[in-house]
């Protein structure tokens, strides 16, 4: 099952040599750099309450660069285009070279991303509720780093369900600002 939708997976090859680098440097770059971190309160802290409980709250650490800052501000674009269906304020987050990790499968472009499963997404991001659980935010050069931690609430087939997602998303920035350029989503039914 996929992270939102029900969407399906085309395309299975290779990963590009430029993604590989990029996500290994990244990695590797956060990995070595022993960056210090601070708690943050979440920017969109209207969308996204607190869900565990009242001594847990949800929590944002980041580094205080502003390329951390505007790293997270494509990332939150990205959560709220999906969540009020804006699927070209979507797919301008995203870089053409995206690739997307979700249930064992990759599509290895926005193209087909697009084409396979973001419509599904967005439908099922209307009618859920996302609750933000923990993020991280790390950027160093052109890179940056997204972990997330999230509870997602939906009904599916008249039944309430509530799912652990966890999303890794790599940026990097462009000539045309920062794009995520992987997401990696993982989640399990509560």
């Amino acid at each position: 099952m996929h992270r939102y939708g029900l969407g399906r997976f085309g395309a299975r090859g290779a990963l590009t040599a430029g993604a590989a680098l990029a996500a290994l440097g990244v990695c590797a770059a956060f990995a070595l750099s022993g960056h210090a971190i601070a708690a943050v309160a979440p920017s969109n802290a209207a969308r996204t309450p607190a869900t565990k409980t009242d001594s847990e709250p949800a929590i944002i650490a980041k580094t205080d660069s502003e390329a951390a800052k505007a790293a997270l501000a494509v990332v939150e674009g990205f959560e709220r285009a999906l969540a009020d269906g804006n699927r070209n304020a979507a797919l301008e987050a995203l870089s053409p070279d995206l690739v997307v990790y979700e249930s064992g499968h990759a599509e290895r472009s926005r193209e087909e991303y697009a084409a396979s499963h973001l419509d599904a997404d967005i439908a099922f991001l209307k009618s859920a509720k996302t609750q933000l659980l923990s993020r991280s935010v790390n950027a160093i050069g052109d890179g940056a780093v997204v972990l997330s931690e999230t509870q997602i609430h939906s009904e599916r087939d008249g039944k309430a369900t509530t799912r652990a997602s966890l999303e890794t998303l790599l940026l990097r920035n462009t000539a045309h600002g920062w794009r995520i350029t992987h997401i990696h989503w993982s989640s399990r039914v509560l």
